[in-house]
């Protein structure tokens, strides 16, 4: 999982790419909630911001 201070340190396009390619099937669920939830939380993405627990719940 990327560390806070790297996910800091990108830029919002950078972020915003590294979600966008992320392979949903090899990817850890909770990595991708986290990361999608950070997006939300910055104004990248126009969604609900969910627990990590309902990502790894629902196998995403």
């Amino acid at each position: 999982m990327l560390s806070n201070l790297v996910w800091n340190y990108w830029g919002l396009t950078d972020r915003l790419t590294y979600y966008e390619n992320l392979d949903i099937d090899r990817v850890d669920t909770q990595h991708f909630g986290y990361c999608k939830n950070e997006l939300i939380s910055r104004g990248l993405i126009d969604d609900e911001i969910l627990p990590l627990s309902d990502y790894r719940a629902s196998g995403f």
